[in-house]
């Protein structure tokens, strides 16, 4: 655990010997903090973040601290993406972040992940539930009741939820769920699609477990990425359109050392799609995929005219329980096809979310 803050910040009057005054005093009390850092190998972190868990239904992070370098804006979205999954996944409702030394930015990734500004930091509500609307806006309720003010400030968003015409709007509620994830509204009608996915794709993409590659290789970049892109024909695409759901199925692999059966293994946000040739989609996504321009082609059959598809998607949630296809549909009551993308209903897609998380 470093004693150096990473980013001193000497205008705003910070001193080493604070930093290491507080850093005592938080690992003082080893059962409620831990320690989260990025760091290559025999390099200082590039991340340090500490998280408190004092407070039952809060995730505390004193120290929110990032080293300046051509991946520091990715790697703050992922953590920030870490903190409040971590929170999430751990029932406790509300992250916070109380870092006193805060640069622009660190402040403008807050206020796009939908992170409150407080008197004492800044505070984002994480719902893990899957419910209909009249639930979850009771829930946001009877968590704004807790004898803490700053909780109150998410009371707009019940009204609004209480408002028919809002709810009625995929748009606003797919920005609901972002502003809450990863609660996820069952009773909207939010497209959402199964998407088949070849192992090795899902390995780079998303699939932690599936990944056998350290984390810092040819591809950091993408494997800090929230946000990627996933190419395919754009026949058959079962009526893909965003903002939606993607349920990813990975397809069955056997082979060296490890074997899976195919599964629906995570949950992502559908952000957009766009459909045109090869070189133009790649040079607009390259960033965020991990195919060579090669393969784009070859998802063209090697026609340098012929459109495809290119799927953007974000903030992935991997399941604890894969569920394989005969589970599905068992749960389901029907058959369903993972040849290609396949549209489902609410219904079901709460069914199958619930029993992968």
């Amino acid at each position: 655990m470093p004693e150096e803050p990473i980013n001193l910040n000497y205008s705003e009057g910070e001193r080493k010997t604070d930093f290491r005054r507080q850093l005592r005093q938080l690992i003082s009390n080893p059962e409620s903090i831990e320690a989260f850092i990025i760091s290559r190998p025999e390099e200082t972190p590039i991340a340090f973040i500490i998280f408190d868990r004092n407070e039952a239904d809060e995730l505390k992070i004193p120290i929110f601290r990032f080293k300046e370098t051509k991946l520091a804006s990715t790697i703050l979205r992922h953590c920030l993406f870490e903190c409040f999954s971590k929170a999430a996944s751990e029932n406790r409702n509300f992250t916070r972040i109380t870092e006193n030394f805060l640069d622009e930015k660190i402040l403008q990734a807050l206020q796009e992940d939908y992170f409150m500004k407080i008197e004492n930091g800044w505070l984002k509500m994480n719902i893990n539930v899957a419910k209909n609307t009249t639930e979850i806006s009771s829930c946001i309720l009877n968590l704004c009741k807790a004898p803490k003010p700053e909780y109150q400030f998410f009371l707009s968003v019940v009204n609004l939820l209480n408002n028919k015409e809002y709810v009625q709007n995929i748009n606003f509620i797919s920005d609901i769920e972002k502003i809450f994830y990863p609660a996820k509204f069952i009773d909207v009608e939010i497209p959402t699609f199964i998407i088949p996915i070849q192992y090795w794709f899902a390995k780079e993409l998303f699939d932690k477990e599936l990944a056998e590659e350290v984390l810092w290789g040819e591809k950091e970049d993408l494997a800090l990425r929230r946000e990627c892109v996933y190419y395919r024909s754009k026949s058959a695409s079962g009526g893909l359109k965003a903002p939606g759901r993607i349920l990813w199925y990975v397809s069955q692999y056997t082979g060296g050392s490890s074997s899976t059966l195919g599964a629906i293994r995570a949950c992502s946000r559908l952000d957009e799609i766009v459909i045109d040739k090869p070189v133009d989609l790649y040079k607009r996504f390259r960033r965020l995929g991990v195919y060579n321009f090669q393969t784009v082609l070859k998802t063209a059959n090697n026609n340098f005219e012929k459109e495809i598809m290119a799927i953007r998607f974000s903030d992935t949630e991997q399941f604890s329980k894969p569920i394989e296809l005969k589970e599905i549909e068992k749960l389901v009551g029907h058959r369903i096809s993972v040849r290609a993308p396949y549209k489902i209903s609410s219904k079901d897609f709460a069914m199958i979310y619930n029993k992968g998380k």
